[in-house]
C-alpha cells in the first residue's frame, strides 16, 4: 500500500475525532441563578459558587463596577454576559475551561484603543458599535491628547461639524451644515447641546472648557425623538465623570503659556461609604491676557477669566433602597 491513502486515512480519522468532540458540558447546561445587583467582584464570586465554575478576574479592574441583578437559569456564558453587561469588561474560556475576565478589546469609530467606549446616544448604555447613529465620542483621554479644551475645538475632530462665534453671546454650532444663527432667546438652536443627557437650550459652550469629562458625545443627523425639536441636526453631549466609590483619590494639573496664561485643573474624589456613597469636586482655572488688539480703545480683547465649580453625587443615593 503506497504512503498517501495511509496519510488521508489518517488526516479523515483526524478530522472525524476533531468535529466529534462534544462542547463542555458546563456550557450546555442552565442553572437557575438568584444573584441581587452588587458590587461587581462579589457577583462573580456568587456566581462560581453557584454554577460551580471557575472564575479568574482582576480586583483593580473590577473597583468601583457593579452588576445587575441574575434571576432565572442561563448557561454560564449567558449568565456572565448579564453580569458584566455594561461594564466595558468580558469573559472567555481558556483551554481549561477556566473564565477569564478581562477588558473588551473592541475597537471604536473614533479611536483605536483596546477597550469599549460605552455611550448613552439612546438615552441607555450601550458599547458605540451597537448604536445605529452616525457619531463620534471621545474619553477624558482622547480629549487631552487631541487639545480638545472647549467645544469649538470639536471641529478638530469631528467631520461635517462648525463652529462660529455670532452677535452678543451667542454663537452657532452647525452640523452637516445644519445649524441657526439666530439671537433671540426664544430661538431653537438647530444643535441640542446636552450636559450629561439633559439638553441645556441656553448655554456657554462657546466660554465653557472641559474639565473632569468622562466623554463627549456627538450625534450626527435629526435626534428630535430623544432630544427635543432643538436637535435638528444633532446632539452634543457632554457627559462628566461619575464618583468612584472604590478609593479615594485625587489629581492637579497647571499649565503656564504666553499672553500670559494660566490654566488650573483639579479632582477630588471622596468615597463615604463603600458602595454606597461618595462626592466627587472639580473645578477649573483659566486666566489670559487677549490676543487682539483694539486700536480705537488701546486694549487687548478676547482675554479670559474662567472659574468653575461641580460637586457630583452617585445617583443611587437619590434610590430608595427596600
Amino acid at each position: 500500500m503506497s504512503f498517501r491513502p495511509l496519510l488521508l486515512c489518517g488526516l479523515a480519522a483526524a478530522a472525524i475525532v476533531a468535529t466529534a468532540a462534544p462542547a463542555p458540558a458546563c456550557a450546555q447546561q442552565a442553572v437557575s441563578y438568584d444573584i441581587p445587583a452588587q458590587d461587581l467582584g462579589a457577583a462573580l464570586r456568587a456566581f462560581a459558587q453557584a454554577s460551580g465554575e471557575q472564575v479568574i478576574f482582576d480586583g483593580e479592574a473590577l473597583r468601583g463596577k457593579r452588576s445587575g441583578a441574575l434571576k432565572g437559569a442561563y448557561s454560564a456564558d449567558a449568565a456572565l454576559a448579564v453580569l458584566l453587561r455594561g461594564s466595558g469588561l468580558t469573559a472567555h474560556r481558556n483551554a481549561e475551561g477556566v473564565f477569564i475576565v478581562t477588558r473588551s478589546t473592541i475597537a471604536d469609530i473614533s479611536t483605536v484603543r483596546d477597550d469599549v467606549i460605552i455611550v448613552t446616544a439612546q438615552k441607555r448604555v450601550e458599547a458605540i458599535q451597537d448604536v445605529p447613529i452616525a457619531m463620534s465620542a471621545f474619553k477624558g483621554e482622547d480629549l487631552a491628547e487631541r487639545k480638545i479644551e472647549g467645544g469649538f475645538d470639536l471641529m478638530k475632530a469631528v467631520p461635517n461639524l462648525t463652529f462660529s462665534k455670532s452677535n452678543f453671546t451667542s454663537y452657532n454650532l452647525s452640523i452637516r451644515g445644519i445649524g441657526t444663527k439666530a439671537v433671540s432667546a426664544t430661538t431653537d438652536p438647530a444643535v441640542a447641546v446636552a450636559f450629561n443627557s439633559t439638553t441645556i437650550i441656553q448655554n456657554r459652550l462657546f466660554e465653557q472648557e472641559y474639565f473632569d469629562i468622562e466623554r463627549v458625545e456627538v450625534l450626527r443627523g435629526p435626534q428630535g425623538t430623544l432630544y427635543g425639536r432643538n436637535a435638528t441636526a444633532g446632539v452634543v453631549n457632554v457627559i462628566s465623570n461619575k464618583p468612584d466609590l472604590g478609593a479615594f483619590s485625587g489629581s492637579i494639573k497647571g499649565e503656564v503659556g504666553n499672553y500670559d496664561s494660566r490654566r488650573m485643573v483639579g479632582v477630588l474624589n471622596l468615597p463615604i461609604a463603600t458602595d454606597i456613597v461618595g462626592i466627587r469636586l472639580a473645578g477649573s482655572m483659566t486666566q489670559r491676557d487677549g490676543y487682539d488688539y483694539n486700536s480705537v480703545t488701546k486694549n487687548r480683547i478676547n482675554g479670559r477669566d474662567l472659574w468653575s465649580t461641580r460637586l457630583a453625587l452617585p445617583p443611587e443615593i437619590w434610590t430608595i433602597r427596600g
